[in-house]
């Protein structure tokens, strides 16, 4: 320990890699970067107190409880910065650069490291067990990776360990890119979240205080949509239960256009409502589902499409 000094935010720097299969961490981890604007990875414990009574009034002991592993890591989305945290979260495999949900298992060890006091610290049995894409007006585009694991431990870097350098693409806004309804651009949206929910929570056992498992649920998409009232047309869909395709582009600001372009092959509206405040615009603010469409078996799709090189066809 170094007198003065503690440990900062601007010092620390964030880590990950893909465990094996027995849920261990590779004898000689390549660790590869995250870029991240918040790391809220923390471990929860539960207390265990005893209920002994004791005529001094006086408790004598306390036990830490169950642990695991939750928190949200917020980043600004930038192109190919986290397709392997977007692959472990669709539970999918990136093919012909498309990828959609599925079932295939991930998990991670992420290491924070505090190098200004040379601490280091390892979360281990990491899943994503939520991602949230928001899309606010005339600002960056945010990804937020909820995970679960099972354990907070100190760690000591293995000899041979490797760290990637973090990619330099810039950050997606909302100024380039695109929002399509059946194929129809809206050019009346003011907000667009997305959330893709794999409903993972910690499973115990006995003799154990980590927990034995992490058990898996059914996907669930889901998302907000806010939009200038131009007409009755959003509303009827919601009326009417008509199942909508969206399509949202997110680009940076390349020439050409790094981009993620986000599918929900058959989004339904499940609430609708008007606000007006005073005499401004009113916007209507409406929920949605995404469901699993059979001709393209999935809730949800994320197309990568690189900008081209200059001078190329």
């Amino acid at each position: 320990m170094t007198a003065g000094i503690a440990a900062s935010g601007a010092r620390a720097a964030y880590y990950f890699v893909l465990e094996n299969a027995d849920g261990t961490t590779p004898a000689t981890p390549a660790f590869k970067p995250l870029r991240l604007t918040q790391n809220g990875l923390v471990e929860q414990a539960n207390e265990i107190q005893s209920n002994e009574l004791a005529a001094d009034r006086h408790r004598r002991s306390a036990r830490r409880g169950a642990t695991s592993v939750s928190g949200d890591i917020a980043a600004e989305l930038s192109y190919g910065s986290f397709d392997d945290l977007l692959e472990a979260a669709f539970c999918g495999t990136w093919a012909s650069d498309v990828l959609k949900t599925g079932a295939t298992r991930r998990s991670f060890a992420i290491l924070k490291r505090n190098l200004d006091i040379n601490v280091d610290t390892i979360y281990r049995g990491c899943q994503i067990n939520q991602l949230k894409f928001a899309c606010p007006l005339q600002e960056k585009i945010t990804v937020t990776f909820s995970v679960v694991g099972k354990a907070e431990e100190s760690y000591t870097v293995p000899a041979g360990s490797t760290f990637a350098t973090p990619s330099t693409s810039d950050y997606m806004t909302t100024f380039e890119g695109s929002l399509d309804l059946d194929a129809a651009p809206l050019g009346a949206a003011t907000e667009l979240n997305i959330t893709l929910a794999n409903n993972i929570e910690a499973k115990y056992g006995l003799f154990k205080r980590p927990a034995y498992a992490m058990k898996i649920g059914m996907i669930d998409v889901t998302g907000d949509l806010s939009a200038y009232i131009e007409d009755a047309a959003l509303k009827d869909k919601y009326r009417n239960e008509v199942d909508t395709a969206m399509v949202v582009t997110m680009a940076d600001k390349a020439s050409g256009g790094n981009s993620y372009v986000l599918t929900l092959p058959r989004e339904r509206f499940t609430s609708a409502k008007d606000t007006f405040n005073a005499d401004d615009l009113g916007v209507q603010q409406l929920n949605f589902r995404s469901l699993y469409d059979a001709t393209s078996t999935t809730e949800l799709m994320i197309r990568r499409v690189a900008a081209a090189a200059p001078g190329g066809n």
